[in-house]
């Protein structure tokens, strides 16, 4: 619950800012996002990436390493053996595998994600997991993340040991039959009196936004 509160000023600005940017969308002639999501590793290569704060204007001329997620504040040399997360002149591009057994939490418990009673099934009290949502720069002031164009979904990946469902209501999230298998899935966080859960696949009217903190 800590995260989410920490993650309630980014949303509300993303929400508040989308409202007014939907008719601004020029639609057409955008790169298509280069995304290969797989059981054991995410992939995406020179992604356009557009500023959230500059009336999404193409990002241009701009690098920098990814080296935090925002879930947890985790460091992602914790969590991977070796990664790519950087944008190059203005592109983006990820390449995440298995994250190692040290950077896997258990989703139940206390000294985990403490997802309590919505984690379901028979694994429900073992599986371990990452998650895997905005990522930034250490020490800078923007944060990265995947968007649908109304700005009203963003996607997240989730990474479990084992099959388990989420299925409930955890403070602002609610999980909507949320079946994850072992590996990677991608997740959909809508933003509607809460931010809800499901299961979703990416489509052309998703962009990379890169947006002020």
């Amino acid at each position: 619950m800590k995260n989410t509160i920490k993650l309630l000023g980014i949303i509300a600005l993303v929400a508040i800012i989308g409202f007014s940017m939907m008719a601004c969308d020029s639609g057409g002639g955008d790169d298509p996002l280069s995304v290969t999501v797989t059981s054991n590793s995410i992939r995406i290569t020179n992604a356009d990436v557009y500023e959230l704060d500059n009336d999404m204007a193409l990002l241009t001329g701009s690098s920098r390493d990814l080296n935090l997620n925002s879930i947890g504040e985790t460091w992602l040399s914790d969590v991977f053996t070796s990664f790519t997360a950087r944008i190059q002149n203005g592109k983006l591009s990820l390449d995440f595998g298995v994250p190692t057994a040290a950077g896997l939490r258990v989703l139940k418990g206390d000294s985990g994600w403490n997802l309590g009673d919505i984690v379901k099934g028979a694994n429900a009290d073992t599986v371990k997991g990452f998650m895997l949502e905005d990522l930034y720069e250490d020490g800078k002031s923007e944060v990265v993340f995947l968007i649908n164009s109304a700005l009203t979904k963003k996607v997240w990946y989730f990474y479990v040991d084992q099959t388990v469902t989420l299925d409930g209501t955890l403070g602002y999230w609610t999980f909507t039959n949320v079946s994850l298998q072992p590996g990677w899935n991608t997740v959909h966080m809508e933003f509607d009196s809460g931010y809800k859960f499901t299961n979703a696949t990416i489509d052309s009217t998703y962009k990379w936004v890169i947006a002020d903190l």
